[in-house]
């Protein structure tokens, strides 16, 4: 049975990306059993290695911009689609220091922790294509960076997406994490990412960047059903699991229509659990 009917030709390129997801499904348990632990130290980014602010991070995003549970999903790592206009994503995550999940700014006596991120994303149209505009707030300070991507228009039909971006816009700290020497470090990340959709639902995405996401990056969204989707993402960092669930919130409305709702849980370079809520209006 073919996924691909009338696209064959102009997407032959997503079989190879299949295939390759097949690979990196087999090797995760590798890649997981020599992930990196520390979470702190120069050129880190600590603060950005969670919630990351850009579309996608614990939402869906299908290739024509619209917020919804079949999209590509990531958590730390961009994507190839970005917001359309009208589009408004609020959310929260918070990363342990330790695989157990537990609630924002938890501490004990023992010194486990804690600490919570907060992201709003905006989505605006123009002639040339899409323009993401996001937010992310990292502490209760309120300290907070700014990105700003571009999707440009793609040809009708297909199923790639084609993203560039800038991450932590005017580039100031957020290197080492808080109290170390060089946190104060630059840091603005430049990036570009593709995404391809090679089946319903089930998404690859490869990437390269500089500073934050320097080298190259993948992500992959399988999806089970059009609300249950489980995500395997790559960077220099290590590997990072994801599950996500979608659902209407009809405890929030926006223009006599429920929030969208995602949930995720996960595991970050195999040291730091994980959780997302966020909304879609």
């Amino acid at each position: 049975m073919t996924v691909y009917n009338s696209h064959v030709g102009r997407n032959f390129s997503c079989v190879s990306l299949r295939f390759g997801a097949v690979i990196g499904f087999g090797v995760v348990a590798i890649g997981s059993a020599y992930a990196q632990a520390g979470f702190t130290g120069p050129d880190t980014y600590p603060q950005f290695r969670d919630l990351s602010g850009l579309a996608g991070a614990g939402f869906g995003v299908t290739r024509d911009g619209h917020v919804g549970f079949n999209g590509a999903y990531s958590l730390t790592t961009p994507i190839g689609h970005g917001l359309r206009g009208g589009e408004y994503v609020f959310g929260l995550g918070n990363r342990s220091a330790d695989k157990k999940l537990r609630m924002i700014g938890y501490s004990a006596d023992t010194g486990v922790n804690s600490g919570g991120s907060a992201q709003l994303l905006v989505g605006m149209n123009t002639s040339l294509g899409t323009f993401t505009f996001s937010s992310l707030w990292m502490s209760s300070r309120l300290d907070s960076v700014q990105h700003l991507q571009f999707n440009p228009k793609m040809p009708t039909g297909g199923r790639w997406g084609l993203s560039f971006g800038v991450h932590n816009i005017d580039g100031r700290g957020q290197n080492a994490g808080e109290g170390e020497p060089t946190d104060k470090k630059f840091s603005r990340s430049f990036y570009v990412a593709a995404t391809c959709e090679y089946a319903d639902g089930n998404y690859l995405t490869l990437g390269k960047g500089e500073l934050r996401f320097q080298g190259f990056f993948a992500n992959h969204t399988h999806s089970f059903n059009e609300r249950l989707k489980y995500v395997l993402e790559y960077d220099r960092f290590g590997w990072k699991h994801m599950a996500y669930f979608g659902t209407s919130a009809p405890f929030l409305v926006y223009k006599g229509e429920p929030a969208k709702m995602f949930v995720g849980v996960g595991l970050i370079d195999g040291a730091s659990a994980v959780w997302t809520l966020n909304f879609s209006f």
